[in-house]
């Protein structure tokens, strides 16, 4: 969240790509090393981190520039509210978008950013 914060403050930057490496956007968070903890959170602990990522979607929609989603490949979970949070999404044939968040216990995560992208999702002054 923080580039997005420093680009908000950059006036020589006119646009942001989102793109992903080795042929995918974005598979989402890593199952045994962010979604397996997360089932096992308190609610406490379970809102900062619905809070955490709530913040960089903010961030994306407070940014001035366009941000553009470059999404080739795999686009899934949080990698795909990522991609809905940007202004523009281009995707190419072999792309693949899903989200992936299940009612229950990290459910908060799907109702959290995408209640974030509507939100914060409306026209923006351009410079």
């Amino acid at each position: 969240m923080n580039i997005f914060r420093a680009a908000a403050r950059d006036k020589d930057l006119k646009v942001i790509v989102v793109a992903g490496a080795g042929g995918n956007f974005s598979s989402g968070g890593d199952v045994f090393e962010i979604i397996g903890p997360l089932i096992e959170m308190d609610t406490v602990s379970l809102l900062d981190f619905t809070r955490m990522t709530g913040e960089v979607v903010k961030a994306m929609r407070a940014c001035p520039q366009p941000i553009i989603a470059a999404i080739d490949g795999v686009c899934a979970g949080a990698g795909a509210a990522v991609a809905m949070a940007c202004d523009i999404r281009i995707g190419t044939p072999e792309a693949k978008v899903a989200f992936l968040f299940q009612s229950g216990r990290i459910g908060g995560l799907r109702h959290g950013c995408l209640r974030d992208v509507a939100a914060h999702h409306r026209p923006r002054p351009r410079r």
